[in-house]
């Protein structure tokens, strides 16, 4: 069976798992497949273990990865819903632009942002309540509308150091707290904290990185240079676990490194649990490595 993008199917929730630092559900999909779901975007869809739940396949990128969305617990995309006002502040995108924006609390007291333009074009209810329309829901984050994060820079990606300062600590539109970072030339960035929480940035604090582009036409983001691991260098890491894929010879492979954290692995030749191997980083994404068999 072959899984198609938009269209939504049953999982079930096989058990929790830690890579990288970060919870996971493991699930298993109709397709007799393996993936994995990231616990911190659904903290109040109460998924639990031996649960089965829907998701729908949200994406499939070009390299055949899939990318699972479950189903909302209480909202569902392009219906309109009451949203209590809680207040007007300033918030950061992923470019490092600020905007004014309009929180509201959903339906589990969760706080979501509204842009300017937005709320401007809704229907206003009485006091203090908006009646907003979701556009989509995106790791668990109600959309109200697309907005354009692309960057307004006329950097690009180079392998250059440069030298960056972290200048303040916000929360983005997408309600995720960011570092909002500067350079030299004045000019502002912003980055996920949740990615780096191990490098220990803080408001006030000097580092050097560069810039990158993750995917072919997204926007380019500063990567911070990683304090454990340099790319290019070989590595010793200790296989913690192999698990295998049910009805298909491909497995996942999670690998230990020195410093205690756990990363995935692709690797050709077969491989026994404790067992010491060398891995090459072949470059920092979003603050951990991506490896490479030597």
């Amino acid at each position: 069976m072959k899984l198609k993008e938009g269209n939504t199917y049953k999982f079930g929730v096989e058990r929790d798992i830690n890579i990288e630092g970060v919870e996971f559900f493991l699930l298993t999909g109709p397709d007799k497949r393996r993936y994995l779901l990231k616990k911190e975007y659904y903290p109040v869809y109460n998924i639990q273990v031996k649960q089965v739940i829907n998701c729908r396949v949200d994406k499939i990128n070009c390299m055949g990865e899939i990318f699972l969305e479950p189903e909302h617990p209480y909202y569902t995309e392009g219906r309109s819903y009451d949203f209590e006002v809680v207040r007007n502040e300033i918030r950061v995108d992923k470019s490092g632009t600020r905007h004014p924006v309009t929180v509201v609390r959903d339906h589990f007291g969760s706080e979501l942002s509204v842009t300017g333009s937005n709320a401007g074009s809704v229907d206003i209810i009485g006091d203090g309540v908006l009646n907003l329309k979701i556009s989509r829901i995106e790791k668990g984050n109600i959309l109200f509308s697309e907005t354009d994060e692309s960057v307004r820079t006329e950097k690009e990606e180079d392998e250059r150091i440069y030298d960056f300062i972290v200048l303040d600590r916000m929360k983005g539109l997408d309600g995720e707290i960011y570092l909002v970072l500067g350079d030299s030339d004045g000019r502002e960035y912003s980055l996920q904290e949740r990615y780096y929480k191990h490098y220990g940035l803080k408001p006030g604090m000097n580092f050097t990185g560069r810039f990158i582009r993750y995917n072919s036409g997204e926007i380019i983001r500063v990567e911070p240079e990683n304090p454990f691991f340099k790319p290019g260098s070989v590595y010793k890491f200790r296989v913690k676990e192999i698990i295998n894929i049910n009805d298909s010879s491909d497995t996942i492979i999670i690998v230990n490194d020195i410093y205690g954290f756990s990363h995935i692995v692709n690797l050709d030749k077969d491989v026994n649990p404790d067992e010491e191997i060398n891995m090459r980083v072949e470059r920092i994404r979003k603050g951990w490595p991506l490896l490479v068999q030597v």
